[in-house]
């Protein structure tokens, strides 16, 4: 009977359906905490980022200071290279650029059209952010954080493939 097919199939795609949806909010929900996770971890990178910033500089200061202090010193050349060193492990623009990056990937998980490959390039930029930030940092502590982020990013990565 052509009614009884027409109306399993009807049925079959309902389930279908109602199993895409809560597969979609289970996605949303991991990829929004993992967000909120990687936003956590790169504001504590941020705060370590600062005070190996000040401590730095203070340190780098009072030893060049004592090792000159037989002679006379432009304080003025003295500041501007310390500031070059500490500036060279300074990342505080990958960090507000991976804030951009984490504003603009919670907006594309909201939106109700195919988003998946635009996620991906995204997460491909919050990658780079990210090994920047390790690369320039002679902090072990924002190492670990590091490796901690790119984990997380690395399982976005793998749920995004589930929306492709």
């Amino acid at each position: 009977n052509n009614n009884t097919l027409i109306k399993a199939v009807e049925i079959a795609i309902a389930q279908l359906n109602d199993m895409r949806k809560n597969e979609g909010i289970s996605l949303y929900n991991d990829i929004n905490n993992r967000l909120e996770y990687l936003k956590k971890t790169l504001n504590e990178v941020k705060i370590t980022s600062n005070q190996y910033k000040n401590e730095t500089y203070k340190s780098l200061y009072s030893k060049i200071d004592e090792l000159l202090s037989n002679n006379d010193i432009d304080d003025t050349r003295l500041i501007q290279e310390v500031a070059y060193y500490v500036e060279r492990a300074d990342v505080t623009e990958e960090i507000v650029r991976c804030l951009s990056h984490f504003d603009q990937l919670s907006k594309y998980i909201k939106i109700k059209e195919p988003v998946g490959k635009r996620i991906n390039f995204l997460l491909q930029e919050i990658g780079r952010e990210i090994n920047t930030i390790g690369s320039k940092s002679p902090q072990t502590d924002i190492t670990m954080k590091v490796v901690e982020m790119k984990g997380e990013l690395e399982k976005i990565r793998e749920q995004t493939q589930n929306i492709l």
